[in-house]
This record gives C-alpha cells, structure tokens and sequence, in this order.
C-alpha cells in the first residue's frame, strides 16, 4: 500500500524559495565573469597594426637611441605625425622639418626617402639628436602604440625611438 506524505505548503514554499536562489547565484555569476572579461579585455590596452593608433596623431619625441629628447630652449619641440591620407610622414627634428614617405602593413612600418631642411643649429645636443632621429626613423621596421606611447622598433626589436600623443 502506497503511503502518500504531504510536506504541506511550508515544504513547497522553502522549495520554490532554493530555487530561485539557485537561478539567481547563476546570475550573478554570469554577471561577474563578464564583468570580470571586460576589466581584463580593457586592460590590453597595446595596438599593434591598427592605423587609427598610429596615423593623424601628433606624436611628441621622447627619446631617441636610448637618450632623452632635448626638452629646453635651445631645442624646438620633435615631433612626427603619419598622414593616411597622402601616406606620408613628417615632422621637426628639434631643428628641422622634414617628411618623407612610409608604408604600414598591420604592425610593420618602413619610413622612406626622407628629406629635410638643412638649418644649423647651436644649441647643445640638438644636431645628434637630429642625426639619431632621422637614423631612427630609416631603421624602423615595426610600431607599437599602448595608451598614449608610440615605440618604434628597428628589425632585430630593438626600441629605437619613443613618442607620446601631444597636442598639435
């Protein structure tokens, strides 16, 4: 003889109540994962082959062959700004103009044909600078943008020279 037990209301009250409870952990916890893989995909934040990064952007010099960029008066600011639309590179050395033409292909960046004005200037420094930087750039094989840092790298990885977004 089948022997038929009610729980009574307070049993399917407290059933209904694990349940929802259940639904809701699940919730929250898919809440937090993709919390969680947003934090994470936001803190990538390096581009590597992406042109809005790299082109229409005043890029300030900030180092070159491993020294600092001349920050005082007897220099002006060094800076270079890459045109996607004319596929053109230029810029002032600390002392002069000068552009030149260049082609990117994801991160690879090759900086060609390159010329300047041909000033002189005194103040101390500035001239090496200007040699290292315009050295730099026709070495350059591969470009790197995180936050707002431009690296530039020659074929072997070496950092040959570093830039941050600057004002025009």
């Amino acid at each position: 003889m089948a022997t038929n037990i009610s729980h009574g209301p307070q049993s399917a009250c407290a059933e209904d109540i694990r349940a929802r409870a259940s639904t809701l952990g699940m919730i929250y916890s898919s809440i937090i994962i993709l919390l969680m893989i947003t934090l994470l995909s936001a803190c990538r934040n390096t581009t590597r082959g992406n042109g809005d990064q790299l082109e229409n952007i005043h890029w300030r010099l900030v180092e070159v062959a491993g020294r600092a960029a001349i920050t005082d008066s007897s220099a002006r600011e060094a800076f270079i700004m890459f045109d996607s639309t004319k596929k053109s590179a230029g810029g002032l050395s600390g002392c002069n103009r000068f552009g030149g033409s260049y082609v990117r292909e994801g991160e690879k960046l090759t900086i060609t044909q390159i010329i300047a004005t041909k000033m002189a200037c005194l103040g101390e420094g500035v001239m090496e600078q200007e040699m290292a930087f315009f050295m730099a750039l026709e070495r350059t094989a591969r470009w790197e943008v995180s936050g707002d840092k431009l690296k530039l790298y020659d074929s072997t990885g070496t950092t040959v020279a570093q830039f941050e977004r600057g004002a025009p």
